[in-house]
C-alpha cells in the first residue's frame, strides 16, 4: 500500500521497565544505594526535596518533580535511587541527553543494582553497544527473577524478563539486521521469551513480522492473530500495566494489513480508536483497510479524518501529503461513489460491519 510505512511514532520499542510502557515514572520503594554523604541538615533537606518530588509526581507535575530531584541530587550526587528516578523523569520529558547522563552515572556508581538502567541505556545506544547494555541488564534481571520470593513482584520481573528477551530479538531486526545470523538470533531470543511466558503478546507480533519477511504469510497471520487475542485477554483481566503501547498496537494493525487480514485489522483499529480517536495514523490504516475492500465511501471518510487530525497535530508535511494523495486517488477512481459524500460524516454501523456494499455500485 502506498505510504503505509510512515509513522509519527518512534521505531524502536521502549525499554523494559518495572511497570511497562507509557506509564508515569514508577514510584516503587527500593533499597537505598549509593553514597549517603552530607550533614544531618543536608539529609533533612534531601528528604524534603524527595518528598516534594513525590508529591509533584502524584499531581502529574513532572517538570516540577524533576526540578526537585535535581536539587536533591546536588546534595547527594551519588544517590543511585535519585539518579535512576530522575533519569526516568527526563526520558518522559524528552530530555534524552540528561537521562543518558544520569543513567551512566548510576551504572558507574552501582553496576550490579537494577536492570532497568541498562535496558534504557541499550535503547539509547546503537548496534553492538546496545547489545552489550541489554546483555548486562538481562544478567541482572535473571538473577533478580530467580531470587524473588514475592509473588506479585515475580509477576513484574517475569514481564520485564520477557521484555528484555523481546528487546534482544528486535535489535537483530533493526540495528543488527546486517549480521549474517540476524534472523536466526532474533528467533532464538523469541524462543527464550516464549520459555518464560508463552502468553507475551509482542513476541507473536515480532514473529509475525519475521514470517512476513520470509514470505510465509499464513504463518504470519496465525502469529498476528494470536497477538491480538492475547492483548484482548490482558484488557479483560484489567492488566493495563502490561498492555503494549499505542504505537505497538498501530504497528500490529499495519502488519495485519500486510497479510490482508482485514477482519482482525479493523477490529483492532476500532478498539484502539475507542481510546484515542485523534491519532491520524490509525485513521490512515483504517482507510487503507476499506480501500482494500473496495469501499471508497468509508475509506474516504477515514482518510478525511486522518488528514484533519494530522493537520491539527502539526505532524510532518510528508504525512499530510501522503494522506492527501490517497484522497486524491479515491476522488479520481471513485468520483461517482463519492458524489455528495460528507467527509466529516459519521461511520454508520452498517459501514463498520461491512454492510454498505451498495455504496460502491
Amino acid at each position: 500500500f502506498a505510504g503505509v510505512c510512515w509513522s509519527p511514532m518512534p521505531a524502536k520499542r521502549k525499554a523494559a521497565t518495572t511497570r511497562g510502557a507509557d506509564k508515569a515514572p514508577p514510584q516503587k520503594k527500593k533499597k537505598k544505594a549509593g553514597t549517603e554523604a552530607g550533614s544531618n541538615s543536608a539529609s533533612e533537606s534531601f528528604e524534603e526535596l524527595c518528598a516534594e518530588a513525590e508529591a509533584k509526581m502524584e499531581q502529574m507535575q513532572f517538570e516540577a518533580a524533576a526540578d526537585a530531584l535535581t536539587r536533591a541530587l546536588a546534595l547527594r550526587p551519588n544517590h543511585t535511587d535519585t539518579l535512576d528516578l530522575l533519569a526516568e523523569l527526563c526520558l518522559g520529558l524528552g530530555r534524552i541527553e540528561d537521562a543518558h547522563e544520569f543513567l551512566t552515572r548510576s551504572a558507574a556508581e552501582a553496576p550490579e543494582d537494577a536492570h532497568g538502567k541498562y535496558m534504557y541505556l541499550g535503547q539509547m545506544a546503537q548496534g553492538s553497544a546496545a547489545l552489550g547494555f541489554y546483555r548486562k541488564g538481562l544478567a541482572i534481571l535473571k538473577k533478580q527473577y530467580e531470587d524473588c520470593s514475592d509473588e506479585e513482584d515475580k509477576i513484574d520481573f517475569k514481564y520485564d524478563l520477557c521484555s528484555a528477551y523481546f528487546s534482544m530479538a528486535e535489535l537483530y531486526l533493526t540495528d543488527l539486521c546486517e549480521e549474517a545470523n540476524a534472523e536466526t538470533e532474533s528467533e532464538r531470543w523469541l524462543e527464550e521469551c516464549k520459555a518464560v511466558d508463552d502468553r507475551f503478546p509482542e513476541m507473536y507480533q515480532l514473529l509475525g513480522s519475521i514470517r512476513i519477511s520470509q514470505h510465509r504469510a499464513d504463518e504470519a497471520q496465525v502469529a498476528l492473530r494470536r497477538c491480538v487475542d492475547l492483548q484482548q485477554e490482558l484488557e479483560d483481566d484489567l492488566d493495563d500495566d502490561h498492555l503494549p503501547t499505542v504505537h505497538s498496537q498501530a504497528e500490529l494493525c499495519k502488519l495485519l494489513l500486510e497479510v490482508k487480514d482485514m477482519e482482525y485489522c479493523k477490529t483492532m483499529l476500532f478498539h484502539v480508536l475507542d481510546a484515542d480517536d485523534s491519532n491520524p495514523y490509525l485513521w490512515y490504516l483504517l482507510g487503507q483497510c476499506y480501500r482494500e475492500e473496495k469501499r471508497p465511501t468509508t475509506a474516504f471518510k477515514c482518510f478525511s479524518r486522518a488528514e484533519a487530525h494530522a493537520k491539527r497535530m502539526e505532524v510532518g508535511p510528508e504525512v499530510v501529503q501522503d494522506i492527501a494523495e490517497c484522497l486524491k486517488q479515491l476522488r479520481t477512481d471513485s468520483a461517482v461513489a463519492l458524489e455528495g459524500v460528507d467527509p466529516k460524516g459519521d461511520l454508520t454501523d452498517s459501514e463498520d460491519e461491512g454492510g454498505d456494499e451498495d455504496e460502491d455500485e
